[in-house]
């Protein structure tokens, strides 16, 4: 079969393909002339309305279509259509002969060229399967870049989530292309001049390891505190400095021993924290503050599921999913203190009423009994702590 020939063929058909063709037709392109090949079902589109305005439903195509992000005209399908543009989409280009000119598609067809526009994106790696890792991660997926995440854990964000909560996101992050090497430590870089070109690994079990291709690297593996200046001098606890409720150190006169108190440098962190602890610690100068009374809240939206979880995840607490967990639609997890006592929840696909249901139960430590709320929907479960809390 022979080749289809174009003048420009443009191989990628993101927002750089969009901006490309618009640039060609400005200079006079001539219908037939240009072809555009790329592996989504769709013509170019922005990529910044994916990031909040498609995740919340207030942007849908074809309002985004290149170039409205640059006060450009909407280059819909009829657009390309009506300036004579060749626009193969779903079509994955299999191999490239330069020398020839051509390009072979995934379908067969061959595809010739006099000059070629390379716009086939760049390839993400995130180190670091946590909270920051599960964001980024999500929104370069969202932006089309090809991602994987590397991470030492066996899981997801575990410091958080459950083997069977992080299954369900897992799931998600490998239908939207994102691949994970899960219990794998990152050994180092390969690149030149400054540009990184790869990404080493070490897999912790077997020895074995590897390298992925990327352009970008996100890290996202924790912070570690400023505490060096206190060594010896305050009493530390998990990396952090360990507080009482009132947040005073080891060393504050008067003061007892803050043996049972949170660490103020490794308690998870998240916006409302920050804004809580700041103005607690100035009070603590005074001879009575107040204490530090604050109930841990996180939040995440990926893709397009959003949770929200309200206290703390101990280890050795007793864990009570709800809800169905393979839709993956509205679902969650409870966990578990001394006498039934909730401590801790998660909820995935909620209102903002069923949160707050959640937040007064973990707030009043309300008793849950696990019998009969095991697997149980999550309106069996809100309601059962709606009439406790």
């Amino acid at each position: 079969m022979a080749p289809i020939a174009y003048k420009y063929v443009i191989l990628g058909g993101g927002n750089a393909a969009g901006y490309a063709a618009r640039a060609l037709v400005e200079g006079g392109l001539k219908a037939g002339e240009l072809a555009i090949i790329g592996e989504e079902p769709y013509v170019c589109y922005e990529r910044p309305a994916l990031s909040k305005g498609y995740l919340l439903g207030q942007a849908r195509l074809p309002g985004f279509h290149t170039c409205v992000g640059g006060g450009g005209e909407r280059q819909t399908p009829e657009w390309y259509t009506d300036k004579g543009i060749s626009f193969h989409t779903s079509s994955r280009v299999t191999s490239t002969d330069l020398a020839a000119r051509t390009l072979l598609l995934a379908s067969g067809e061959a595809v010739a060229f006099e000059k070629l526009i390379i716009a086939t994106g760049a390839r993400a790696v995130v180190v670091g399967g946590g909270y920051i890792g599960m964001e980024c991660a999500a929104g370069l997926a969202a932006n089309g870049l090809s991602v994987s995440i590397v991470m030492p854990d066996d899981r997801l964000l575990s410091r958080l989530l459950t083997p069977q909560l992080a299954a369900v996101y897992e799931r998600l992050y490998s239908e939207k292309g994102v691949a994970t090497v899960k219990g794998a430590s990152v050994t180092g870089f390969q690149g030149a001049g400054g540009k990184v070109t790869g990404v080493e690994y070490k897999e912790a079990a077997g020895g074995g390891g590897g390298v992925l291709e990327a352009a970008l690297v996100v890290v996202g593996v924790g912070a570690r505190p400023n505490v060096e200046l206190f060594a010896g001098q305050l009493e530390l606890a998990a990396g952090g400095i360990k507080v009482d409720d009132q947040m005073a150190t080891s060393a504050s006169a008067g003061r007892p021993s803050p043996s049972s108190g949170p660490s103020a440098s490794t308690t998870p962190s998240s916006a409302r924290h920050d804004g809580a602890a700041g103005p607690t610690a100035p009070h603590s100068c005074r001879l009575s503050p107040p204490p530090y009374d604050y109930l841990p809240y996180f939040y995440s939206r990926i893709f397009a599921l959003a949770w929200v979880f309200y206290g703390e995840a101990p280890p050795a607490a007793t864990t009570l999913h709800f809800g169905d967990l393979q839709e993956a639609k509205t679902f969650g997890c409870l966990w578990l203190g001394e006498g039934g006592a909730l401590v801790g929840a998660f909820l995935e696909g909620g209102s903002a009423e069923e949160a707050a249901v959640l937040k007064a139960a973990v707030t009043g430590r309300v008793a849950v009994a696990a019998e009969g709320l095991e697997a149980a929907s999550t309106v069996d479960v809100l309601a059962a702590l709606r009439a406790k809390a």
